[in-house]
């Protein structure tokens, strides 16, 4: 399945420690998405895109 990250040139993508959530960091748009993942594996938005100035790496810490 396709998931739309809400941002333009997603260009990494990081699981938390603890594997709940999915980020994504989108380049040309300057935000990172979170997403809840489910049991399933299926991907629900976790909110909307947060700004992150130069978006191009995601490093979530414990």
């Amino acid at each position: 399945d396709t998931v739309p990250v809400g941002g333009d040139w997603p260009r990494q993508l990081a699981l938390s420690p603890d594997s709940s959530l999915l980020f994504a960091a989108n380049q040309r748009s300057s935000t990172v998405t979170a997403f809840r993942i489910g049991s399933d594996g299926s991907l629900t938005p976790a909110g909307d895109p947060l700004p992150a100035p130069v978006a191009v790496c995601v490093l979530p810490l414990p």
